[in-house]
């Protein structure tokens, strides 16, 4: 039969690029990473803390003594990155995510997402690296662990 009423084949689907869905990983996790971090860190979240001078690890949200969190953060961001990253690689081999990121505009603009989120990412970190906070507050100068003394200058002349 042909003409209007013949069932045409489909046409199929255009697929989009592992380059696309890669930008929509990476854009994910980056994502996923920087709000599992900061809200571990608002909430005070049970995570791995690492004593050094034990060389121990403790899970919970506030251990006693000398304990680092860094560690433990991190990997917890890491993890939730992981599975952002991979939800949304394998939510963009099809579907509507898929469909969407057929169209070039759309990946160029996660793209530029994606690198101003990086570039925010260094003038914060940048910027904390830079004004480190003392050391131990309330502890006599000349203390160990205390912050150091300001440098004292000569009065300017008049």
């Amino acid at each position: 039969m042909s003409g209007p009423d013949a069932d045409v084949a489909a046409e199929p689907q255009p697929q989009p690029s592992a380059s696309a869905r890669l930008v929509v990983a990476v854009v994910a996790a980056r994502v996923a990473f920087g709000l599992a971090y900061l809200a571990g860190t608002l909430r005070r979240a049970p995570i791995p803390w690492y004593q050094p001078i034990e060389r121990t690890w403790s899970f919970g949200g506030q251990p006693g003594g000398l304990a680092m969190e860094w560690y433990g953060r991190t990997a917890v961001a890491m993890a939730a990155a992981l599975v952002a990253g991979a939800v949304a690689w394998g939510a963009g081999a099809r579907g509507p995510l898929g469909r969407a990121l057929t169209r070039p505009a759309l990946v160029l603009a996660l793209a530029r997402a994606c690198g101003l989120v990086l570039l925010v990412d260094f003038a914060y970190f940048g910027w904390v690296l830079m004004h480190p906070a003392p050391l131990t507050a309330g502890a006599p100068p000349g203390e160990p662990g205390s912050a150091p003394a300001p440098p004292s200058f000569p009065p300017c002349p008049p």
